[in-house]
């Protein structure tokens, strides 16, 4: 269940709806960045960027970052992260500027870009980017 909160809070945020927060959820769940991850279950470079994202998720967890896997193709792939209601894949997709896959954005608790490193780096070097990034912000 806090998993649909929260991604119903980050697309409200980043869709520029101002996020509402159940009664009963923690404050510290909007001050998370979020790591969305833009996938297809077709992509080989995605499901090797997944494998590295599950593999760091509690070490991204320490630096304030929660990853949030957004697909894009119609199969119901398993994926161990958290992903985004189905329904808003599409305007996130379109907000976002997604030019190929995996396409990562970094966004803070209001849904404002923080980094698009998916435009400066390869598949392969995003974890690492986000881990050392991350740490830097503390």
């Amino acid at each position: 269940m806090k998993n649909v909160i929260a991604a119903s809070l980050l697309i409200a945020a980043s869709l520029g709806a101002a996020p509402v927060v159940a009664a009963n959820e923690s404050v510290a769940l909007q001050a998370e960045t979020r790591v969305l991850v833009f996938w297809a279950s077709w992509c080989g470079a995605c499901k090797s960027l997944l494998d590295d994202l599950k593999a760091a998720e509690s070490e991204l967890a320490t630096l304030g970052a929660r990853v949030q896997t957004l697909g894009l193709d119609d199969k119901r792939v398993p994926v161990a992260l958290p992903a985004a209601d189905a329904r808003m894949v599409g305007a996130l997709k379109a907000k976002h500027d997604v030019r190929a896959l995996p396409w990562v954005v970094v966004v803070d608790a209001d849904g404002k870009v923080i980094a698009t490193p998916s435009k400066h780096h390869s598949p392969t070097q995003l974890t690492q980017w986000l881990k050392a990034d991350l740490a830097l912000a503390l």
